[in-house]
């Protein structure tokens, strides 16, 4: 299902009948304000939230959201250009222009494929066929590594140096921030000088040694988020 929230109706019928021509058989739901229920029964992949709600802020709204642990791309709908600065902070992913809609709700479409064929695509290592998206982090103990999933699932188990693991997993942006942790940048909500978050609050160090180098991976990573 797709949720648009957007007090402003006309617009939202007007954004229904653009999303129609790309999803001629999923169920569009309109809400003219923000309702975390509805959105937590329903299942629902992608939100169209407009950022000026009437008695709202659709930010607020998204982090409330997101607070809950729920994973929907929230998609930022504004009539100001500028509000897409303001919007990082809860992983949307991507921002709609009320006065460019054409152009980018078809650029919005193509993230949103890209990121499906991301999460469904599978890789063979040593013999076992896993996705990297169940994988948040990898951590060397020994030596071996182990990747972990979003439970604190061990996904695999490997006899290989840390620093290869990165190589290996470069171009899919796994990034080393410790001498024990690789971490899937697609999963960081919040990162500081000496540690990041993950998905649900998991606490990864990162150290003074790999800081630089952490920095500089995860730049790149935002980068390509933000052009693709």
């Amino acid at each position: 299902m797709i949720a648009i929230i957007d007090d402003e109706y006309f617009f939202a019928m007007l954004l229904k009948k653009n999303l129609k021509k790309y999803y001629k058989n999923k169920k569009i739901k309109i809400l003219t304000k923000f309702d975390l229920d509805f959105l937590t029964n329903n299942d629902v992949e992608i939100i169209f939230l407009d950022i000026e709600l009437k008695n709202e802020n659709g930010i607020e709204m998204a982090k409330k959201y997101r607070d809950h642990g729920h994973n929907a791309h929230i998609i930022f709908v504004s009539s100001h250009d500028d509000f897409v600065f303001y919007t990082f902070g809860v992983k949307p992913l991507d921002f709609v222009r009320k006065g460019n809609l054409k152009n980018d709700l078809e650029r919005c479409i193509e993230l949103i494929e890209l990121e499906k064929k991301r999460k469904e695509m599978q890789i063979m290592i040593d013999k076992k066929l896993i996705k990297l998206v169940d994988v948040l982090y990898i951590e060397s103990q020994g030596n071996k590594v182990y990747y972990i999933g979003a439970d604190k699932n061990i996904i695999l188990e490997r006899r290989i140096k840390l620093s290869d693991v990165e190589t290996e997993h470069e171009k899919y942006y796994f990034i080393k921030c410790h001498k024990s942790y690789v971490v899937n940048a697609a999963y960081i909500t919040k990162a500081r000088a000496n540690y990041v978050i993950l998905n649900k609050n998991i606490k990864i160090p990162v150290s003074r040694s790999e800081q630089k180098h952490f920095i500089d991976k995860y730049h790149d990573y935002y980068i390509w988020k933000k052009d693709n």
